[in-house]
């Protein structure tokens, strides 16, 4: 699920664990990778469909919207200090 960018893609399918091909699991163990590799699991995709994004909600991430809220707090005090330097300037010629 993708709320930021509103996709979703669903899949059907069926998945069985492969614990008896050493080679199998080798060719799909990382190169360097020093954990004991771990059963594989392959998965047989049957179908996919794509949501339509007029049916999810559009949801941010907590980052997202502290970088929103940031952009506008420094957008605001901009401003703000814009104006300020403006009142100065008109009390200074009086």
């Amino acid at each position: 699920m993708d709320y930021a960018n509103r996709r979703r893609v669903t899949i059907w399918g069926t998945a069985r664990v492969v614990e008896d091909d050493p080679a199998l699991v080798e060719r799909l163990t990382p190169e360097g990778h020093r954990a004991r590799p771990a059963p594989a699991i392959l998965f047989s995709v049957g179908a996919r469909d794509s949501t339509c994004p007029q049916r999810i909600p559009k949801k941010l991430g907590v980052d997202e919207i502290a970088g929103a809220l940031s952009r506008a707090m420094a957008e605001r005090d901009a401003k703000t200090a814009g104006l300020e330097a403006e009142i100065a300037e008109l009390r200074r010629r009086g």
